[in-house]
């Protein structure tokens, strides 16, 4: 295979990779990893941001909210942005939902991101779109089952419609104006369903209970089969006029490079998703360090074993798509002033076999004082970041500040008492890590 010469010091070839292998450095405790069949499992995430795995202690069974029947789907003009401490009380319930190219996954939440109840399928390989949304119906009714969720929040891989509720995910082509929307309705009815990207979720998921508690300028990047982008700034998620605001992966890091599914040549996402880095690696004279059968074909995990032990054509593997991501990373720090990334998805299962690259590489290519300030850290939540943002989306559909329609009583809470008009201080069981900018009476 014939490559182009490397283009502004991007890597092409494993003798363009200078220096000794990475040591491979300890490892830290492993998210769960690979897909589960439709199970739902009781599960928990922090009741503060400061401890973030699950716990041992399995969480009580979910009792059906009050407020689950009172209010009706709408469908907002523009893409939900999420600035407040979510309208709720502790009985509340959210269903959230995460599409991705990889896997389906459902989870059951209260108002303060704990997950109660999840369920992972693989994303169905297949080009008829009713194969895939039959999929992901059937673990929304296993998860949802003897519960009446208040809301439901969907973070779908895009470009997605929030408006129209339609998605057309590029690593899942059996959509195009797929109307997601209308069949999650239809599955949940009588309660609002909000849409926003899968990166946006995880971003602002880390953003609330995960890594990235501390940022008020925060590009959270997913590097699995995609490479998908989400922004906070200014403490508020940032989806754009169409919803799909942060669409890293699209970023072009080297015109001449390897053409992208979007039709454009270059793309991040085109040279450092799992696929794309096995596929560089394999034209590259890689072969697997464990030959024998397999139930599933080689990809990314395999690789960064290989890395990890030095290989030195996974180890350049890693290392160009490393340079790829830290371009566009620094492009966006650039524009954004960003100070914090938080690196996701299952890619960065590989810990410092991506990140200690991706540091050094953002380190080389940042020159602007204010972009080198920028701190490169893991998701905090591992896959479940995607499910607690799209929580917090569901969430948002309770807020008073926006009335529902003439036809649907308010969702009833205890009364408020007539207080001044001042700013809601952030709550550390609900709202810790988010900043609430709107201005609301207190609730008793």
């Amino acid at each position: 295979m014939t490559l182009p010469p490397p283009l502004s010091g991007l890597p092409r070839t494993p003798a363009d990779i200078t220096g000794p292998a990475p040591a491979a450095p300890p490892q830290p405790p492993a998210h769960p990893s690979g897909p589960t069949r439709a199970t739902a499992t009781p599960s928990g995430t922090p009741a503060t941001p400061y401890n973030r795995h699950p716990t041992t202690t399995p969480s009580p069974t979910p009792t059906t909210p009050t407020n689950s029947a009172q209010t009706t789907p709408t469908t907002s003009p523009t893409p939900t942005t999420l600035t407040s401490t979510p309208y709720s009380t502790p009985a509340t319930r959210v269903l959230a939902v995460d599409i991705g190219g990889t896997k389906l996954a459902v989870a059951l939440v209260d108002a303060s991101g704990e997950l109660l109840r999840r369920g992972e399928v693989p994303t169905p390989d297949s080009t008829d779109g009713p194969v895939v949304v039959g999929a992901l119906l059937e673990l929304i009714a296993h998860v949802a089952e003897g519960v009446a969720p208040a809301a439901v929040g969907v973070g779908s891989a895009g470009p997605i419609d929030p408006v129209r509720g339609t998605v057309s995910p590029v690593n899942i082509p059996a959509w195009r104006d797929f109307p997601l929307l209308d069949h999650v309705r239809a599955a949940v009815p009588g309660v609002p369903v909000v849409l926003i990207g899968d990166a946006v979720a995880a971003a602002v998921g880390e953003h609330w209970r995960g890594a990235g508690t501390a940022s008020t300028a925060l590009l959270g990047i997913v590097v699995s089969t995609g490479i998908g982008g989400g922004l906070v700034l200014d403490s508020r998620s940032y989806p754009g006029p169409t919803g799909n605001a942060g669409h890293f992966g699209h970023i072009v890091a080297d015109p001449l490079g390897p053409e992208c599914p979007c039709g454009a040549r270059g793309c991040v996402e085109a040279i450092a998703s799992g696929p794309a880095m096995t596929r560089w690696a394999l034209a590259n004279g890689w072969r697997p360090g464990e030959p024998g059968p397999s139930v599933r074909p080689i990809g990314a995990r395999e690789l960064a074993a290989d890395a990890r032990a030095g290989a030195p054509v996974a180890v350049a593997a890693f290392e160009r798509g490393a340079a790829a991501l830290a371009a566009g990373i620094v492009s966006v720090a650039a524009i954004c002033d960003l100070d914090q990334v938080v690196v996701g998805g299952g890619v960065s299962r590989s810990g410092e076999i991506l990140l200690g690259p991706l540091r050094r590489q953002v380190a080389a290519q940042s020159h602007l004082g204010f972009v080198r300030r920028l701190r490169v850290t893991p998701a905090a939540l591992g896959g479940d970041a995607g499910l607690v943002g799209a929580a917090r989306a569901a969430l948002s559909a309770l807020s008073p500040s926006t009335p529902p329609p003439p036809s649907v009583q308010p969702v009833p809470v205890q009364p408020v008492q007539p207080q001044p008009v001042q700013p809601v201080q952030p709550v550390a069981e609900a709202s810790a890590g988010v900043s609430a900018p709107t201005i609301l009476p207190e609730i008793r």
